[in-house]
């Protein structure tokens, strides 16, 4: 019994000493001390957290971190001083906090741009004190999968990581591409040595109202007329925007040696960037591959101009001399089929508002006929073009009510103003939908016509009428090959001579012709002139140079051959 009695007195004893010791500090409590930083997205860690005993003395140090100055202790809420490293004692559980604050500030605002205009993102870096920084290295991303597309070599390709831009003198980074199709959407510019200094912001992408692409052929020798051209083109007209191709010469001009791209650009001024390899405008490759590069652009109306020399569809059988873009380099050319195959290949099924050709003796019948599956509007010259071509100020005109017939006839307008002086001048607006029309007309009257071929119709033809028509083509060898159509039909339905089926049947092209070309001006022609030629050839040796050109257009299943030979033999 006295035994069990010493062992709970001696266990008393224990507990009550540790009590005591306790009391006097000989056994400390351990407190948790936390460690973070702010902001909490950096990517680095404060060592030292865990749990230490009362009144230990702890140093923490904050690391550099790029892009970041440290500023800052928090402790448990309270701003303690920026000493680096932080000693302090650990009396109290304890929250530990290095507050950094970045050395650059990106600004960016809300921006609203063009499909197809090249155009330019800006944002501007800045230090803590408000100052813009040069030679920061800034990205962007976005959630527009098209965005900002750059070029290499011949093909558009988006960059395969964010675009890297330095700021210039004023702290402005520039982003520059196109945009292909229209939307909100979210750009991220950030620090590239350091992501998470950023800025968001929105990016509105309206659609353009009028995209003219341009196919311009310049290598041969109407390159210093494609740079006057292009400067024409420069409009802050923002209803429009311009994208094309120009194959110059290696050898006229220094300044530009290789061939390009070109972009009207948001501040008025033409964006070139070169290509990097020859390009052949000859070749029926590479306008297709043109156009599935650009066609896809967003745009409320598209226009195509085919800019060069032109030769109608008179060597459509030949390996050289007619037809439209001449590539002397490369020693080719585009044949109207051609182009035909490539513009149904790549619209697949929907139209151009307006196909230009600022070539000349475009405007044939035969031309507008086989293209009449590919565009609303056809503008042409019948007449041999002068060097200055078209008038590209009337890029300036457009407004945003103008439809393809409003532009299409200012086109026309333009050039005329632009060349007062030229004797022989003519310039087109088509109807393609008017086309089969006018075949079927111009079918039904040769066919009357040819039932009454007389010898003395053939003589008034040949000896009255065909010296008074306006001749658009002359070789030098055979004698004239393109006619204007509507002189010949007024010629006919005066005549005395001609049945009333006859007059009939030339009244009714007449009122097809008239539909089919509802705008036209021409200075040199005759009181019935359109400014639309046919091939009415002068001699039978300028019928037979040409025939196996012609029977390949789908306009030869006309009767209009027929008569045309008839009225030579």
């Amino acid at each position: 019994m006295a035994k069990k009695r010493f062992n709970r007195l001696l266990i008393f004893a224990v507990i009550s000493l540790l009590f005591a010791l306790s009391l006097s500090g000989c056994f400390k409590p351990k407190y948790e001390v936390v460690t973070s930083i702010s902001p909490l997205d950096l990517d680095v860690t404060i060592e030292g957290a865990g749990f230490y005993s009362k009144d230990t003395m702890v140093s923490f140090t904050a690391p550099n971190v790029e892009g970041y100055n440290f500023d800052h202790w928090e402790v448990n809420g309270v701003n303690v001083g920026n000493a680096n490293p932080l000693v302090i004692i650990i009396d109290s559980p304890k929250n530990i906090v290095a507050v950094y604050r970045p050395l650059y500030t990106i600004e960016a605002d809300s921006e609203t741009h063009y499909t197809g205009k090249w155009s330019y993102i800006t944002v501007t870096v800045k230090d803590s004190y408000g100052n813009p920084v040069e030679n920061i290295a800034v990205s962007l991303s976005s959630d527009y999968s098209g965005s900002i597309a750059r070029f290499y070599s011949v093909s558009t390709e988006k960059v395969s990581v964010d675009p890297i831009v330095y700021t210039d003198q004023y702290g402005v980074a520039t982003f520059e591409g196109y945009f292909v199709s229209s939307g909100e959407y979210s750009c991220t510019a950030y620090l590239s040595d350091a992501p998470k200094i950023d800025r968001v912001f929105q990016v509105t992408v309206n659609p353009i109202d009028w995209l003219f692409l341009v196919y311009m052929g310049a290598d041969n020798n109407l390159e210093s007329a494609a740079y006057v051209d292009l400067g024409e083109m420069e409009t802050l007209n923002n209803n429009v925007a311009v994208v094309g191709i120009s194959d110059v010469s290696d050898s006229l001009y220094e300044y530009f040696t290789d061939d390009f791209y070109f972009w009207l650009d948001e501040t008025g001024e033409m964006y070139t960037e070169d290509i990097g390899r020859e390009v052949d405008s000859g070749s029926p490759a590479e306008l297709q591959q043109f156009l599935e590069d650009f066609y896809s652009i967003e745009a409320n109306h598209k226009a195509l101009i085919l800019w060069n020399h032109g030769g109608a569809w008179l060597d459509e059988d030949a390996t050289r001399t007619r037809g439209i873009i001449y590539d002397d380099t490369s020693d080719t050319f585009l044949k109207i089929k051609e182009v035909q195959d490539v513009l149904e290949t790549v619209l697949n099924g929907e139209k151009l508002d307006i196909l230009g050709m600022d070539a000349c003796l475009m405007s044939t019948v035969e031309v507008a006929y086989q293209l009449r599956n590919t565009s609303d509007y056809f503008v042409a010259s019948a007449f041999s073009e002068p060097g200055d071509g078209w008038d590209y100020d009337f890029l300036d005109d457009i407004g945003p009510l103008d439809d393809a017939y409003d532009v299409a006839k200012n086109i026309v307008d333009r050039y005329f103003e632009s060349l007062p002086y030229t004797v022989e001048l003519s310039l087109s607006v088509w109807k393609m939908g008017c086309m089969d029309e006018l075949y079927s007309e111009i079918d039904n009257f040769a066919r009357e016509l040819d039932q009454e071929l007389t010898a003395d119709l053939k003589s008034r033809i040949l000896n009255t009428y065909y010296p008074a028509i306006t001749q658009y083509y002359v070789d030098y060898y055979h004698g004239a090959v393109l006619c204007e159509i509507g002189d010949f039909i007024g010629y006919i339905y005066n005549d005395e001579g001609v049945s009333q089926d006859v007059k009939d049947s030339a009244y009714s092209a007449w009122v097809a012709l008239d539909a089919a070309v509802p705008y036209s001006l021409i200075r040199g022609g005759g009181a019935n002139s359109k400014g639309v030629s046919i091939f009415l050839p002068e001699t039978y040796d300028a019928y037979n140079a040409y025939y196996s050109a012609f029977n390949l257009l789908d306009f030869w299943w006309n009767y209009w051959e027929i008569l045309a030979s008839h009225i030579l033999n």
